[in-house]
C-alpha cells in the first residue's frame, strides 16, 4: 500500500506513472480517463459522487441563487448578496469543468492514449528522455504545490469559524435554503 503511495511523489516523475496518479483521482469521481484500466470502479464510488454532487448543487447552487435572488432583495441585504454569490460563481468552475470531462470522455481517452503511445517511442536512457523526465518532474513538483496550496486554502477557510471566537459559519452572512 505505501508504494502506491509513494508514486504520488517527485519520485516518480515518468509520464505513465504521472497518468497513473490522475487517473487514480478521478476514478473516485467515477471518471475513467485510461483505456487500458478495465476495471470496474466501485459502487460506492458513484453513491459517494451522487451524495457529494446532490449536497454542493444543494449549497451552492440552490441555496445561493436562492439567497441572492430571492432572500437579498427581502432583506436588502446588497453586501451579503455579493459575498455569496462570488462564492456560489467561483464555486461552479470546478464542476463546470467536470462536467465537461464527463461529456468528451471519449476525446481525454483517446488523448491520454495519444500520450502514452508517443512516450513509449521515446528511447530510454536517451538525452529526450533525461530532458522529459527532468520536464515532467517539474510539472509534478508544481502541480503538488498548486494542490497544496488548493487544500490550504480549504483547511484555513474551514478552520476560520474553529479559530475566531463567536463564529458559527465560514460565512456568517450565507443562509442556506431551508
Amino acid at each position: 500500500m505505501w508504494n502506491k503511495v509513494q508514486k504520488f511523489g517527485l519520485g516518480y516523475c515518468d509520464l505513465p506513472t504521472m497518468l497513473w496518479n490522475v487517473s487514480v483521482l478521478l476514478r473516485v469521481l467515477t471518471l475513467n480517463i485510461d483505456k487500458r484500466n478495465k476495471k470496474r470502479i466501485p459502487i460506492f464510488f458513484y453513491f459517494l459522487t451522487l451524495t457529494m454532487a446532490s449536497c454542493y448543487f444543494y449549497v451552492y447552487l440552490f441555496s445561493m441563487v436562492w439567497f441572492v435572488f430571492v432572500r437579498s432583495p427581502i432583506t436588502g441585504d446588497i453586501i451579503a448578496a455579493v459575498v455569496v454569490f462570488s462564492l456560489g460563481i467561483a464555486s461552479e468552475i470546478g464542476i463546470c469543468k467536470l462536467a465537461y470531462m464527463f461529456f468528451y470522455i471519449e476525446s481525454i481517452r483517446d488523448l491520454v492514449q495519444g500520450y502514452l503511445t508517443c512516450d513509449s517511442d521515446v528511447e530510454q536512457g536517451s538525452r529526450f528522455h533525461k530532458n522529459l523526465t527532468k520536464s515532467l518532474r517539474q510539472v509534478k513538483r508544481r502541480a503538488l504545490i498548486f494542490w497544496a496550496v488548493i487544500i490550504g486554502n480549504g483547511v484555513l477557510y474551514i478552520a476560520k469559524p474553529i479559530i475566531l471566537p463567536g463564529r458559527h459559519f465560514m460565512e456568517d452572512m450565507y443562509i442556506i435554503y431551508g
